[in-house]
């Protein structure tokens, strides 16, 4: 009775497992819609997704404020799967900042976050 009892518990462990890594998303932008002081730097992180490894990686992300690509000084690749991006003197009320990922010549929008900023 035990052993049935913990061959049943090990498959409900293994479809939770299962189920979880089908609900991760191709990425994620940290933070999320993030409130900064006006004139700060902003720092943000794109990760990639599980889906876009290995034959697409952090190398390949590029960023954009609004409808303007940020200079790629800006980036710093983390790790294989990390990319983030340092935005200085942030002074946009509110903005959109977008991850995408560049491959073979083509773009596409990843994740995107809206930042607002508020008065010294």
């Amino acid at each position: 009775l035990l052993a049935g009892f913990l061959w049943d518990l090990g498959n409900v462990i293994s479809l939770i497992l299962l189920l979880d890594e089908k609900s991760i998303r191709d990425a994620d932008i940290f933070p999320s819609s993030p409130e900064i002081e006006r004139g700060s730097t902003l720092k943000l992180f794109c990760v990639l997704g599980k889906h876009y490894t290995p034959q697409r990686n952090a190398s390949h992300i590029i960023w954009k404020l609004n409808h303007e690509l940020i200079a790629q000084e800006n980036y710093n690749i983390v790790n294989e799967t990390v990319s983030s991006v340092i935005i200085h003197n942030f002074t946009y009320n509110k903005a959109h900042v977008k991850c995408f990922i560049k491959y073979l010549g083509k773009e596409q929008l990843l994740v995107h976050t809206e930042v607002k900023s508020g008065c010294k």
